[in-house]
């Protein structure tokens, strides 16, 4: 045994069939940042009788917490057909992958995520069953590779035997293969960050036992987001201002080859609405302006929101 160290992090997920049932990792990605942890704790009750808390109960059993990584044209479109809903596959190479919304998540997910099993020793990997994704986060900034975060629910943990990964090639999703559209035409941005938040029904619990029966949503989902651009006309911040503009908005990032080499990722939001948007000034600078928005039901563009892939993958 030996103290383990950040640098061998294995991520890997598999898809249920049965809430909460653990299956084996399908699939394995390269992370950044974890905080995916088990939850449990006593809960004292203590009496009259006297001032020791001499009496306790265990509480809930859960698991809660995300993980960053940079986002690739391949190897994420299971997690993203999980954060919102359905995927369908066309094409012959390069392939499309649609992943739109769905009334309902897939059953849900096995994290595996060894923290250096390695050096620690045998049985020390994690293992999270009954996992969905409960808010997903994409972010591009200047100087920076497309960053995607995921926050997790899930019912239950465990220690386990470590995995043996197999990653699939990384072609990266970076800033200089962005553009982004309102309404159609091209805007030039300094940064982008859009958030799909699930709304999970994550306090379901029966008496008779400590682990949540499933999850579902305690609300509507919510589409939201930001863009930052330079102050240079009233026509963005008139749609905040005169609140009478539904517009479509559409990330695009392309990797510039052709033929089965092509890559590209898009994220459409068929009806967004400005929520803030108002320039102040600071210092001597260029004035910059940050736009809020949130997206609306399109039933047209099937609902809030859209993600396309196109690489050399033909199913998921």
């Amino acid at each position: 045994m030996a103290t383990g160290f950040g640098t061998n992090v294995i991520f890997g997920f598999g898809e249920e069939s049965t809430y909460g049932t653990p299956v084996a990792s399908a699939k394995y990605l390269e992370i950044m940042e974890e905080a995916v942890k088990g939850e449990q704790s006593w809960i004292s009750k203590p009496t009259l009788r006297s001032p020791s808390q001499n009496q306790r109960v265990q509480s809930k059993k859960s698991v809660a917490g995300n993980i960053k990584m940079n986002m690739g044209y391949e190897g994420f479109e299971r997690l993203l057909k999980h954060a919102l809903g359905s995927n369908a596959t066309t094409g012959t190479g390069p392939y499309t992958h649609a992943v739109s919304l769905a009334t309902a998540l897939p059953t849900g997910l096995t994290l595996h995520i060894s923290r250096d099993a390695a050096a620690v020793g045998v049985g020390s990997a994690f293992e999270y069953d009954g996992c969905q994704i409960t808010k997903m986060t994409l972010t591009q900034s200047i100087e920076d590779l497309l960053m995607v975060d995921f926050e997790f629910v899930g019912q239950d943990f465990r220690n386990v035997n470590i995995d043996t990964p197999t990653y699939p090639t990384f072609y990266q999703i970076d800033w200089s293969q962005f553009s982004l559209t309102w309404n159609a035409s091209a805007i030039a941005v300094r940064s982008f960050e859009v958030t799909l938040d699930n709304a999970l029904a994550d306090d379901r619990f029966n008496l008779g036992s400590r682990l949540r029966v499933g999850l579902g949503r305690s609300g509507p989902r919510k589409v939201s987001g930001k863009f930052e651009m330079e102050f240079d006309s009233l026509t963005m911040y008139a749609d905040f201002r005169d609140q009478s503009t539904t517009a479509a908005l559409q990330a695009t990032w392309v990797n510039g080859l052709s033929g089965a080499s092509a890559k590209a990722l898009t994220v459409v939001i068929p009806k967004a609405l400005i929520q803030a948007g108002e320039p102040s000034v600071s210092d001597a600078g260029p004035i910059v302006v940050s736009y809020e928005f949130e997206g609306f039901q399109d039933a047209a563009a099937n609902d809030e929101i859209g993600i396309g892939v196109v690489n050399s993958l033909s199913a998921i």
